[in-house]
Formats: C-alpha cells, sequence, structure tokens
C-alpha cells in the first residue's frame, strides 16, 4: 500500500512533464550567411526504451530549436566555424562544442547517456 502511494503520484508527475515538453521545431535554427557554404547537419535520437516518455530538448548555440521523441531526426544548416550543440532529456543536461567546415556533411547521435557522437554520413 504504501509503494502505491508513492508510486502514483511520480508516475503522474512524469506524465504531466512528458507533457508539457516542447515537440518539433522549437524556433528556427540560426539562419546561415551563404546557403553555398554552410555544414549540413543532422542530429538524430536513438529508438532506445532509455528515457523513452521525455522529449529531448535540442540546443545550438544555446538557443533551444528542436525538441525530439524516441528515434526521431533533425536536419538544419550552420554557418562554418564553431557551434555548441547541446540538449537536455530529463533532469540530464548534456553538450559539446564541434568546428564545421564549409560544405561539410555532419551527423550525430545523441546518446541517452549523456553524450554526443559524430557517425559517418
Amino acid at each position: 500500500m504504501t509503494i502505491r502511494r508513492l508510486v502514483l503520484p511520480l508516475l503522474g508527475a512524469l506524465a504531466l512533464v512528458a507533457c508539457t515538453a516542447k515537440v518539433g521545431q522549437v524556433s528556427p535554427a540560426p539562419r546561415v550567411t551563404d546557403a553555398n557554404q554552410a555544414a549540413q547537419v543532422t542530429v538524430y535520437r536513438d529508438d532506445s526504451l532509455v528515457g523513452a516518455v521525455a522529449t529531448l530538448s535540442f540546443f545550438i548555440d544555446g538557443k533551444e530549436v528542436y525538441g525530439l521523441r524516441r528515434g526521431e531526426r533533425y536536419s538544419f544548416q550552420l554557418d562554418p566555424g564553431w557551434h555548441s550543440l547541446r540538449y537536455r532529456i530529463g533532469r540530464n543536461e548534456c553538450g559539446q562544442s564541434f568546428e564545421f567546415k564549409a560544405r561539410g556533411q555532419y551527423n550525430f547521435r545523441l546518446l541517452p547517456t549523456c553524450g554526443i557522437e559524430r557517425s559517418n554520413p
């Protein structure tokens, strides 16, 4: 009986957080100055059960731009140079800075265990 009293409010709180998280486009990615020189970037979230109920909030240079659910990906362009990629899932926040080359193609896997892994296009 005591466990039920503890678990039900916790499940309710998790459901509330999952429902209030922003999903999809939150704000536009940074505007590129020259689309012919821009780097093509894709970030994706595994279809893993770890953090399954939480939306992953993705940030570029400190600005929240997209909310990803399990198995989703988001593609955008960036001007060449150094940029910060960061995400928050639940109470965990992770981030790294990367240098993007002109006309480069970049794919990043956003790990549920708090890491950003570059993969081949």
